[in-house]
């Protein structure tokens, strides 16, 4: 079957969600609901991480970890959702981000530097095109709107496609 990627992922009234925000890196807090997501899988439960997974302040900064576990369930799991987050745009886009008097994006293209060496550009390829995947938004068959932030110039439209 091929994946399509759809900026708005539409998921059915059966089943629950559990729904992450702003990991930011932090490898402890993601790991933690990935265990809740191992007991409550199902084919009618959906888990749904609302982007900013990578950027972390702190040391350790886990974003690596994560995009690649990300990337595995994202992949493998049709109710693994994962959307397009502040972050992940910025990084993708070249747009840098600030916190803490840190440039966000010079310190994860480092950490990918630092870990990967000479395949670094490879790997960086990789997330950017999983960062190009992810859609903006999740809407339940009763109409709830999941999103990372601000409505996209697209919201309405997507919000019309299917009622």
């Amino acid at each position: 079957m091929i994946k399509q990627y759809p900026k708005l992922i539409e998921l059915p009234r059966k089943g629950k969600a559990i729904i992450v925000t702003d990991i930011h890196g932090n490898q402890k807090d993601y790991y933690r609901y990935m265990e809740l997501w191992e007991e409550f899988q199902s084919k009618d439960n959906h888990f749904i991480l609302t982007g900013d997974f990578i950027h972390n302040t702190k040391t350790p900064d886990g974003s690596l970890e994560i995009i690649e576990s990300v990337k595995k369930h994202y992949e493998d799991e049709e109710n693994f959702h994962a959307l397009l987050g502040n972050h992940e745009w910025a990084q993708l886009t070249g747009t840098s981000i600030f916190k803490a008097g840190y440039n966000q994006n010079y310190d994860f293209l480092n950490l990918v530097e630092l870990k990967y060496g000479y395949l670094s550009d490879d790997k960086l390829h990789s997330y950017f095109d999983l960062f190009r995947k992810l859609a903006i938004a999740v809407r339940t068959e009763n109409q709830v709107l999941i999103s990372h932030a601000g409505p996209a110039k697209t919201l309405k439209a997507l919000m019309k496609s299917v009622t």
